[in-house]
């Protein structure tokens, strides 16, 4: 009979407790993913590929959450940061000066707060008046000046992945690096109002150049897509700058030699301001455009439950 008939042992399987059973899971999970012993294997001995050093970077340097950078993006950072500082350690060497700490100082501060006020141009591309004092310092101080401040502006943005900060901060370390040193073979008489200028027209061209250059190399290997698009969205930009930060700056180096050195201070507060407004109006027109977009959602989910009752 059905209710008789004895139950075979082959056809069941015996449960572990819940605890065992984790435990269990844990011994084979750690006996998969654990390291390759100290002393060696017994297998044949095979040279890990270039890419794959890429593993040896701390995971704190090319992940933010969930955010993973690109192998190619790591080593292009690291590339970029072991050119910066054997810069600086070659303009040491050479015995390039700092300038003034009290400008310097300020430069540094005004580049950090402008750098902070971001004007967004487009999903992957934004712009700032920091390169103003980076200028500034690369006329009136010469290259070591520029780097200091052009690692001072990008400070207030020291957060992970941290690869992305290396890649920024070294990248416009060596342009305004490049800039001082062709304003510094220019000007061999501070006050000549013909080699400020020339020096002055020279470093902006440097820095914007190497700017777009280093950004475009970025955007190609983060997979955005084809960097003339960024091109195309810079290219306004770049028509503009020489135009706008030449005479500003020259300007500003003249008065600063001939007037006096209150000249900066007096400049770059009415400048941050204006920045700071236009940012204002900025987030103004995005919450207009965002207050329309939002009123036509609500009107159709009117006219949609207005055609569902009738």
């Amino acid at each position: 009979a059905c209710g008789k008939r004895k139950l075979r042992r082959g056809c069941y399987q015996t449960e572990m407790l819940p605890g065992l059973a984790a435990l269990e899971i844990r011994q084979r999970r750690a006996l998969r993913i654990s390291p390759t012993p100290l002393i060696g294997t017994d297998g044949s001995t095979k040279v890990s590929p270039f890419w794959g050093r890429i593993k040896w970077i701390p995971e704190g340097l090319l992940k933010s959450g969930t955010h993973q950078v690109e192998p190619a993006v790591g080593v292009f950072a690291l590339s970029l940061t072991a050119i910066a500082l054997g810069l600086a350690l070659a303009l040491l060497f050479l015995g390039f000066p700092v300038g003034d700490p009290w400008a310097i100082a300020a430069l540094s501060g005004a580049a950090t707060i402008a750098e902070r006020g971001k004007i967004k141009l487009n999903s992957a591309a934004t712009a700032s008046i920091s390169l103003f004092p980076q200028l500034i310092a690369a006329v009136l101080f010469g290259p070591l000046a520029a780097m200091i401040v052009a690692v001072a502006s990008m400070l207030g943005d020291f957060r992970r992945p941290y690869v992305r900060w290396l890649t920024h901060t070294s990248g416009r370390a060596i342009g305004a690096a490049c800039a001082g040193l062709f304003a510094a073979q220019v000007i061999t008489q501070p006050g000549d109002v013909t080699q400020i200028a020339i020096a002055t027209a020279g470093a902006v061209i440097t820095a914007q150049a190497s700017d777009v250059a280093f950004g475009a190399l970025l955007f190609r290997l983060r997979g955005h897509g084809n960097p003339v698009a960024l091109l195309r969205t810079l290219s306004p930009l770049l028509v503009l700058a020489l135009p706008l930060y030449a005479p500003v700056v020259g300007l500003l180096v003249y008065g600063y030699w001939e007037v006096s050195p209150w000249t900066l201070p007096l400049f770059l507060a009415p400048a941050l301001a204006a920045q700071r407004s236009f940012l204002m109006y900025q987030d103004q027109r995005r919450l207009a455009e965002d207050l329309v977009d939002a009123n036509l959602q609500l009107e159709r989910a009117n006219l949609s439950f207005a055609s569902a009752l009738v």
